[in-house]
């Protein structure tokens, strides 16, 4: 296993850590909560059952999703449309695309069946995917260098995912499905912890966790090796 690595968390506000079905090791989907009861949407689910919802009652659709750390980008991805309204019944098919069985190989290999539209961007032998961005939200380009924290895109949705979300996954390879994963640390964040916000520093995070991160607190870091093990 590679050493862990400290970044910044690439959205801003609170948000669940999920890893759904399918998805590779460290591959982790977030998605935007509010509120005491940390719901997901503001207009309640039973629209969602029938199939009725829009994506802006999300409370993840279009927040900016930031670079995690200075590097350069690889790989871009836009033309995937966005999926509206959202069906409860298509969610739960989608739920396991069907690239988790078909993986693509390859170095430079097309993961917009999996991801949507995404940017991948490296830093020295590490690479961190960022995907399921809105149409047309990548304000990033192939070639291009970024900072940490500098925003890459909007939170979108994609026919092939179930949920309003940013996916981000770090490894050694630009291909998520055959690289290997990197544990990822993250600088500055709050964990919620029953019923208190708790301050971290450079902790990994864990599926179920809930996150908070502010412009202030994200900001001041950059791509490097963490001393020590969790």
């Amino acid at each position: 296993m590679a050493e862990p690595l400290i970044g910044e968390f690439p959205l801003r506000g609170e948000w669940r850590v999920m890893q759904p079905p399918g998805h590779p090791a460290y591959a982790f989907d977030l998605l935007a909560v509010k509120g005491e009861r940390q719901d997901y949407v503001s207009t309640g689910y039973l629209p969602w059952v029938f199939g009725m919802q829009g994506v802006e009652e999300w409370y993840g659709w279009g927040q900016p999703i930031h670079a995690p750390f200075d590097g350069l980008v690889v790989q871009v991805h836009d033309g995937v449309p966005d999926r509206t309204p959202i069906n409860l019944l298509k969610d739960m098919l989608l739920t396991i695309p069907p690239i988790t069985l078909f993986a693509p190989r390859g170095a430079r290999a097309d993961l917009s069946p999996f991801a949507g539209n995404y940017a991948l961007l490296q830093a020295g032998s590490v690479y961190a995917l960022l995907a399921h961005f809105r149409l047309h939200s990548p304000n990033v380009r192939p070639g291009q260098t970024v900072k940490a924290g500098q925003q890459l895109a909007e939170v979108g949705v994609q026919a092939i995912r179930s949920c309003r979300t940013c996916t981000s996954k770090v490894s050694d390879g630009p291909n998520l499905f055959t690289a290997h994963p990197i544990p990822f640390r993250v600088s500055r964040f709050d964990r919620w912890t029953k019923p208190v916000w708790k301050s971290m520093r450079a902790e990994t995070i864990a599926v179920g966790d809930i996150v908070r991160v502010s412009d202030g607190r994200a900001k001041g870091t950059s791509l490097l090796p963490c001393a020590g093990g969790r």
